[in-house]
């Protein structure tokens, strides 16, 4: 066998295994979302226990989407919502009573986990403990204008 084609049969298996290691490493398909929507939390600033407004674009028409919120002590999903026929959704959740001060995350997913969107929001603390535990309306009716989750 002559020197150079040794040198490309040395070659093309360098470069099939590299290619098998690459999809090995890659992992299936599913393990990642294949398209990213657009998410928009406001405000983007607030106390545990805040309401906040959520709208999500770029998800399929018709599909129901979950929210969950992140920070260093793991997730909780605060809201769901199904898109319009335009894979537009909005929704108010409530930031959990138990969240950590710091650079948190809300996560917006369909539930078939192939769209995926994010938002960062900062928990500045706790609510006081003023705060009553009972539903309260504070400028409208049926808790309409409410700006905190009781």
């Amino acid at each position: 066998m002559s020197h150079p084609t040794r040198i490309a049969r040395i070659l093309l298996a360098s470069v099939a295994v590299g290619a098998v290691s690459l999809v090995a490493l890659a992992g299936p398909a599913s393990a990642w979302p294949i398209r990213e929507g657009y998410l928009k939390v406001t405000p983007n600033i607030g106390q545990a226990g805040s309401m906040l407004q959520v709208m999500g674009l770029k998800f399929l028409p018709g599909e129901d989407v979950v929210v969950t919120f992140w920070d260093r002590n793991g997730g909780a999903i605060v809201g769901e919502a199904p898109t319009n026929q335009l894979g537009y959704f909005e929704l108010t959740v409530c930031v959990p009573w138990n969240a950590t001060p710091g650079a948190d995350k809300l996560v917006a997913e369909s539930t078939d986990k192939k769209i995926e969107a994010s938002a960062t929001f900062t928990t500045l603390g706790p609510r006081p403990s003023y705060h009553s535990p009972r539903p309260a309306s504070r400028g409208g009716r049926d808790g309409e204008g409410d700006s905190i989750c009781v």
